[in-house]
């Protein structure tokens, strides 16, 4: 009699605490209903255009068509950007690369010059994004090496190039984290680029009207936020809706874990109920016009990790889980290096306007170079971007992140 007393006493809590885990994710969806927000996979619609507009397209089958084999993508591996332009024995590897996919990086020019670059997926069209990502290594060192040959024109074309890559990959993130890191990744090559690009004082002294205006664009464009805070929200939102979606009492589940397992269930969904409850916040937090790494980590404390399975974890409130505060810090330090790649950029204008001279702060380049001078995300609240006029460079960054770009002087502007 005890024993099936205590069975009931189980029973009847299970069943209590289900019906909790119920109510609180019902009221969760409803009050993101009312806010005009996804609560299925199906509500997350990616934008779609015309296959004919569509410069994705063209980029994703470049891709496809790349022809490389082990041997080179073993070389590519083993000789890094840093030894860009090679020479000799490497120069002829180099060159057997380069011939045969003339018409791949012809197609992402092409693609790039589409109307529009949106997602693919919706075509029909396949996405093989690791292939993506090898096509935009080749076109780094092809403007490295473009860059170091002589004018900047071809090596921002390629620099272009890459961003259109990284673009298109980003237009189809919308279920899993590895989408927007392919895209990071990718914008990081073409950020390296441009590093390397500033690094030549002399180059910038020879620039010519056409690439002072498509370097003048391409700033524009990595202080364009709207794009990626778009790519971020539909992630957050496509795996907030997916820690919800686990079902309530499952007998192929029973079978599969085990009777604990089954009644720790409504622990895990409100667990889930958590993780959402820290995706959708996150999601939130982009839609300000100010994205500052410690505001938002401000409003939300970091959750704490505990030992045993996470029966407790729901009962806490207001905080990150650990892998939405890390996509978020990865969030902002994507920004801080696309704004310090402009205000890069920025400067190696000036400096050719300038008969080689850099200015005094970064104030001086608005309103001609910059709109405005970037802010910080790691830093104050409106702190900006830091900039340091050393003897024989200048450094633009950001301290707490820990990441710059220097341009050299001039050897006849060192006055120091």
């Amino acid at each position: 009699m005890l024993l099936l007393m205590l069975l009931v006493a189980v029973i009847g809590i299970r069943i209590w605490w289900g019906r909790v885990a119920d109510r609180r994710i019902a009221a969760f969806i409803a009050d993101a209903k009312a806010r005009g927000e996804p609560t299925t996979v199906g509500d997350i619609k990616l934008q779609t255009v015309p296959a004919e507009q569509n410069g994705a397209i063209l980029i994703f089958q470049a891709g496809h068509d790349l022809r490389i084999d082990s041997h080179q993508r073993d070389w590519l591996e083993r000789v890094h950007d840093t030894r860009f332009p090679v020479d000799g024995s490497d120069l002829d590897v180099w060159n057997q690369i380069q011939a045969p996919n003339s018409r791949v990086f012809e197609q992402v020019r092409q693609g790039r010059l589409k109307p529009v670059i949106a997602a693919s997926s919706a075509n029909g069209v396949g996405v093989q994004f690791g292939r993506c990502v090898l096509l935009a290594e080749l076109l780094e060192r092809r403007a490295i090496t473009a860059n170091e040959k002589g004018p900047q024109g071809e090596a921002l074309e390629d620099i272009l190039d890459i961003f259109a890559i990284g673009r298109s990959i980003r237009a189809e993130t919308h279920r899993e984290d590895f989408f927007r890191v392919s895209a990071e990744r990718v914008d990081d090559l073409a950020i390296n680029a441009i590093a390397r690009m500033v690094s030549d004082s002399a180059a910038s002294q020879t620039m010519s009207h056409s690439d002072r205006q498509t370097i003048l664009g391409l700033i524009g464009m990595l202080l364009d936020d709207n794009e990626a805070k778009t790519a971020y929200q539909r992630e957050c939102f496509s795996n907030g809706i997916a820690t919800i979606a686990r079902p309530g009492f499952n007998p192929q589940f029973l079978i599969e874990h085990g009777l604990l397992a089954e009644f720790l269930d409504p622990a895990a969904r409100l667990d889930g109920l958590r993780e959402a409850q820290c995706y959708f916040t996150a999601a939130h937090s982009v839609q300000a016009s100010l994205i500052n790494f410690d505001q938002i980590d401000l409003q939300i404390h970091e959750r704490r990790s505990f030992d045993g399975p996470g029966v407790r974890i729901w009962l806490q409130s207001n905080e990150w889980s650990p892998g939405t505060r890390w996509r978020f810090g990865r969030f902002c330090g994507y920004l801080t290096r696309r704004r310090i790649a402009a205000s890069a950029l920025a400067l190696y204008v000036y400096s050719a306007d300038h008969g080689g001279d850099y200015p005094e702060s970064l104030d001086a380049l608005v309103p001609q170079y910059l709109p405005a001078v970037p802010l910080d995300p790691f830093g104050q609240k409106t702190q900006k971007l830091a900039y340091i006029v050393w003897k024989q460079e200048v450094e633009v960054g950001s301290p707490r992140y820990r990441d710059s770009m220097r341009l050299p002087k001039a050897i006849d502007q060192d006055r120091d």
